[in-house]
């Protein structure tokens, strides 16, 4: 959790010990939109590592 913390980190997305996310009902669809494109982001840059 500490690198995907780091990962939704740079792409300004702030989370609570890495893992835990909050939203606001005052977020337009904008604001939404702009979350789930930095999400697609920090997924295609995160990288699975195999034991």
């Amino acid at each position: 959790m500490t690198h995907m913390g780091a990962a939704y980190m740079a792409e300004g997305l702030v989370t609570l010990a890495g893992s835990r996310l909050y939203t606001s009902a005052a977020y337009t669809e904008a604001d939404i939109d702009d979350a789930i494109a930095r999400f697609d982001r920090v997924f295609a840059n995160v990288a699975v590592k195999e034991n």
